[in-house]
């Protein structure tokens, strides 16, 4: 859904990768996970467990939080 970035005046811009050969796709996707991989990931997400997560959301009531939490369902 893009009309909350709409109403802020964020502009959405990227690259519609559907018509892209899968061969190319795939290309990209190792570069991005490889050499262009960005150092900063870890500090952008927590990982936690279902079980944890009345205690990220006690952590983020108190102080403020960058980034996202991932709650693992494995």
């Amino acid at each position: 859904m893009v009309f909350p970035f709409i109403i802020r005046g964020v502009y959405l811009l990227g690259i519609d990768s559907q018509n892209t050969p899968m061969s190319l796709r795939r290309k990209a996707w190792k570069l991005l996970a490889g050499e262009w991989k960005t150092k900063i990931l870890e500090k952008l997400a927590k990982e936690c467990t279902l079980n944890q997560l009345d205690v990220e959301i006690d952590h983020s009531s108190m102080e403020p939080r960058q980034g996202r939490v991932l709650i693992n369902l494995q």
